[in-house]
């Protein structure tokens, strides 16, 4: 059985060790992905050798190894050493001042969510229908009406799909209640 101080500090160390994971799993998906775009670009064996599966899994999987590797690296790091990442400041065992609570940018999401689903649903809609748009136009064997077809079907399915995780969330915090807000 654990004490309340102990869960708290799993639970501190958990979210800087996630914390730090999903930085390094954006760092390397952004630079991979860079690295993908430019040999795309520039080398035509890269172009010939590689499908489209094969190109997005090159940025996807480094993001995942990344995250994970440094997730587990922080993870095992802080619980061996929480006074270097300031999650236990008093040695002693007296109770550390009581900091104010910032809610994780998870919660401050499921709350926008909440509150304001069309602006989500909106928000992450017009881009997605403009870029399904947008590739459909560049395909140079699509008729106008064509092109337009097909990105109204394929966008309907992924606006449905943003309407759908919507009402889930919103399902989820009705029945849970709203995550904390910052103090």
């Amino acid at each position: 059985s654990t004490t309340i101080e102990e869960r708290r500090l799993q639970e501190e160390v958990m979210n800087l060790a996630l914390n730090r994971g999903g930085a390094a799993s954006v760092a390397a998906f952004a630079g991979t992905g860079i690295g993908v775009y430019v040999a795309h670009m520039k080398h035509a064996g890269f172009r010939k050798n590689f499908g489209v599966s094969g190109k997005s899994a090159l940025p996807i999987m480094a993001a995942l190894f990344a995250g994970s590797l440094v997730t587990e690296l922080y993870m095992f790091d802080a619980k061996r050493n929480p006074e270097e990442y300031g999650l236990r400041p008093y040695a002693n065992g007296a109770s550390p001042a009581p900091k104010k609570y910032t809610a994780p940018l998870h919660h401050k999401i499921f709350n926008g969510i909440h509150d304001k689903p069309f602006y989500f649903v909106t928000a992450a809609g017009i881009p997605l229908a403009g870029k399904i748009l947008m590739d459909r136009l560049n395909k140079p064997h699509l008729s106008l009406s064509q092109a337009i077809l097909q990105s109204r079907v394929m966008a309907q399915f992924g606006v449905l799909s943003i309407v759908l995780t919507t009402m889930y969330t919103r399902y989820y915090v009705a029945k849970n209640g709203r995550f904390p807000d910052d103090e």
